[in-house]
């Protein structure tokens, strides 16, 4: 009986782990664009954080009212100590309220809103709910199109916030070209860089690389980084990129089972064995 209901838990993780997060493609392509700005961009647990509040919105909805949350939920589906993140995760909700979202103008000019304009808490309950600031909602719901989409799994085991910004930068170009160039300071406004690792091998070192290995190993792309030199100095890099799921090829299908097995088992650490717990449940994922 113990055993059926950890497995039946596990399950009930698994298929809100596997919620799609759906955006317009502007909410992954803000520009932090001068020095003032760094530090703006939601940190690592903020952006998990907020990609669990999205992935309760229906994107087909044409009315986008409170958003309930639950925090305990949040750390079962997260992989989270409940325990040591209780306070936490509302710690990171309160975070959440000062950061901005960037929205860029056709005439080349930039809005900043804050995501959340109200969060409610219920004392002692560990629920409430968060409001989307009415500026912003309808880049969440009745999209026509230019939007971008991906389940909230394939980040929740990345390491750093730049991997998961980067992830959702490459998701909302993809359409657009598998080959994905930026000059550095354009790509470092997108990483809220601006004005920090002046030599691109200290850039490379300490937000690409690490940012490339949580894309890599958790999630549905393959992108493979070739820098482009003017002269001596590296200009521009560009992101050959591979949507594995949509090329669809045995190997890569196998090679995304993997990663979807190595992010279960990182975040369920204690998790029932992968066999026993997806024992008829037909291909996986």
């Amino acid at each position: 009986m113990v055993e059926e209901k950890k497995e039946a838990e596990l399950n009930q993780r698994y298929f809100k782990r596997e919620y799609p997060i759906t955006e317009d493609n502007k909410l992954a392509q803000q520009r932090y664009i001068t020095k003032k700005s760094k530090g703006q961009s939601p940190t690592l647990t903020e952006e998990k954080a907020l990609a669990y509040i999205v992935s309760k919105i229906n994107p087909t909805d044409k009315e986008l009212g409170p958003i309930e949350y639950d925090i305990k939920e949040f750390c079962d589906i997260c992989g989270f100590d409940e325990r040591q993140s209780y306070v936490r995760v509302r710690e990171v909700l309160d975070g959440l309220l000062s950061r901005r979202a960037w929205i860029d103008r056709e005439n080349g000019d930039s809005d900043g809103y804050t995501y959340f304009s109200h969060i409610h808490a219920s004392k002692g309950s560990g629920k409430g709910y968060v409001e989307i600031n009415d500026k912003l909602k309808s880049y969440f719901i009745d999209m026509k199109g230019n939007f971008y989409q991906f389940p909230l799994h394939d980040i929740l085991a990345m390491k750093t916030a730049r991997g998961i910004q980067l992830y959702k930068l490459l998701k909302s170009l993809y359409f657009k070209n598998r080959n994905i160039e930026f000059d550095i300071e354009t790509l470092k406004g997108y990483l809220d860089c601006v004005g920090k690792y002046p030599e691109f091998k200290v850039f490379r070192k300490k937000v690409l690389r690490p940012a490339l290995e949580d894309i890599n190993t958790y999630s549905d792309l393959q992108v493979d980084l070739e820098t482009v030199k003017e002269g001596k100095y590296v200009k521009r890099v560009i992101f050959h990129t591979v949507d594995l799921l949509k090329n669809a090829l045995p190997e890569d299908i196998d090679e995304y089972n993997r990663r979807h097995r190595n992010v279960d088992r990182e975040i369920d650490p204690d998790q029932l064995a992968f066999a026993e717990i997806y024992d008829g449940m037909g291909d996986y994922p």
